[in-house]
């Protein structure tokens, strides 16, 4: 006989208060694990403790921020499959919040109050940090000045809260400063600033005047709150005139300590103002600025009639130092503490060089032309050797059988190089270029130098012959001519009198690549190019500066 017994009784937990609230170290607050708690006050009645089970709804280290709670359902179940639940209620304290009592508090000079630190929430006990470095709840205070105030209040739970109180400070007018030695020129508004130890905001300036038979303007008057005070004065002698002011500063109704302003008004001088000599200035090539600077344009020289030695020279000299070709006139101006000025004019005149011819190692001659800031050869290179005499490896002088007359066709567009050899190896000139297949005193272009001659456009840098669709105007003086290409792939010479293309010193992002830039006879713009290396182009050369 077989006798099934089936356990269907829940295990049961006791009624134990495990409600809390969470504490911290750091201010923040994180779901504990309940389920051993839970699991040791449950009973089961076949399963001893080892054979329960106990999981929770909320992960144990889930974060709950101050003021909030949250209810933790705890399930124990037994080895039969029953369970039972306990929901525990997880509080946290109130948020820690502060005030300073008073907020904000208006005292006057020398006075003293007491701030005060008001928190709430939070767990007790706090602490106190102020910007005074003190750590007590109430503090005294006496600042010379508006100042604000700030608590930081640090409760049983690392929890912080930060308040302040704004104390203003109302100022008497203290230690004010005799004025003189005011040296203004005949006709002139003088102008004058109390200063003082201490000047409340909204101070009024009254004055009394010493009259003098001599200077037309002096008056008995007050200023505007917070105004200078000012008046025009002239001086209708021929000697130095002094005018004396009684001034009491009046705040709120209240007489500070009154001061003296000394005002010397002298007659108009005289002012003599001499420039340095002119300068005349060549360029470099590649240049098209000249710079100068502020002491290489020399020192001038002068005299005031009354021997006042605060002066002021200045010139409209350009603030960038570079000064571009033809006649750059700079205004001296001399200038005395009333304003009186006298002027004079120094002539910087920039001249562009004449551009050389280029002659490279077999007396070839190029003349050079000017565009924009360089000049460039006007004509395509027809060179075999370097500048040292070696032999140029990758030369190609175009052949066809439409142009069969290989010596001709390099008479009239030069010869054509792949890009190694226009390159030769690439290496600095000194000048931050590379000479390459140039001759001596010349560099072969960079893609930029050619972006900038290509913004000129097809129409102004081609030759008005040789060229398919009647060439162009040539404002440039450029002069390109269609030298074709040579194309080794398949050993052709390709666009005579079509295309020019100019090899830069520029590689390209291939490794067997290089820029270059065509002019093409169907085309008004100069199209930048990156193609291989290998082909036959013509060059060009800008003469370097000395």
């Amino acid at each position: 006989q077989t006798i099934t017994v089936e356990d269907n009784i829940k295990p049961v937990i006791a009624t134990d208060n495990l409600d809390r609230e969470l504490t911290s170290t750091n201010c923040v607050f994180t779901i504990p694990d309940l389920t051993g708690e839970v699991l040791a006050i449950t009973t089961d009645n076949c399963s001893d403790a080892g054979h329960l089970t106990a999981e929770q709804d909320v992960t144990a280290g889930t974060t709950i921020t101050p003021g909030n709670s949250k209810i933790v359902t705890v399930t124990v179940t037994d080895d039969c499959g029953n369970f039972s639940k306990k929901e525990i209620l997880i509080t946290t304290p109130e948020p820690l919040t502060v005030a300073v009592d008073p907020a904000a508090v208006t005292i006057c000079y020398y006075d003293n109050t007491d701030l005060e630190a008001m928190p709430e929430g939070g767990k007790l006990p706090y602490s106190y940090a102020w910007n005074t470095s003190e750590d007590t709840k109430v503090i005294n205070v006496a600042p010379t000045s508006t100042t604000t105030y700030e608590v930081t209040v640090t409760d049983a739970n690392g929890c912080t809260a930060t308040a302040s109180s704004t104390v203003t400070v109302k100022p008497v007018a203290l230690g004010m400063d005799d004025k003189s030695d005011y040296i203004r020129c005949n006709g002139d508004l003088f102008s004058v600033t109390p200063t003082g130890t201490l000047i409340p905001a909204g101070t009024q300036y009254v004055w009394t005047v010493d009259a003098n038979a001599n200077v037309i303007g002096q008056s008995e008057q007050s200023t505007p709150v917070d105004a200078p005070i000012s008046q025009a004065l002239t001086n209708n002698s021929n000697a130095l005139q002094t005018v004396v002011y009684h001034v009491t500063p009046m705040t709120d109704g209240c007489a500070g300590d009154a001061f003296t302003i000394t005002v010397d008004v002298e007659p108009t001088p005289e002012l003599t103002l001499t420039c340095p000599p002119d300068i005349t200035k060549t360029l470099e090539y590649g240049s098209c600025a000249l710079l100068l600077n502020p002491e290489d344009l020399g020192t001038p020289t002068w005299a005031h009639s009354l021997g006042w030695t605060l002066i002021s020279i200045t010139n409209d000299a350009p603030a960038d130092n570079m000064y571009p070709e033809g006649d750059n006139v700079i205004t001296w101006t001399m200038t005395d503490e009333c304003g009186n000025i006298a002027t004079c004019e120094q002539h910087v005149l920039v001249i562009f060089p004449v551009c050389p011819d280029a002659v490279d190692y077999e007396g070839n001659v190029y003349h050079g032309v000017r565009i924009d800031c360089d000049c460039w050869t006007q004509r395509n290179l027809e060179s075999h050797q370097y500048s040292d005499g070696s032999d140029i490896p990758g030369i190609y002088s175009y052949i066809s059988d439409m142009y069969p007359d290989s010596a001709a066709n390099a008479g009239t567009f030069g010869l054509l190089y792949d890009w190694e050899s226009a390159f030769n190896g690439g290496t600095d000139n000194g000048h931050g270029h590379v000479q390459g297949i140039c001759p001596e005193g010349w560099y072969l272009p960079t893609a930029e130098k050619y972006e900038a001659l290509n913004a000129h456009g097809a129409d102004a840098l081609k030759s008005p012959f040789y060229w398919l669709d009647g060439g162009g105007s040539n404002s440039t003086g450029f002069t390109s001519l269609p030298g074709g290409y040579y194309d080794g792939s398949i050993d052709r010479y390709v666009n005579l009198m079509g295309e020019a293309y100019y090899w830069s010193t520029t590689k390209a992002s291939g490794s067997w690549t290089a820029s270059a830039s065509a002019i093409r006879h169907i085309c008004e713009e100069v199209v930048d190019a990156e193609v291989h290396s290998g082909l036959g182009y013509s060059v060009r050369c800008i003469k370097e500066k000395e």
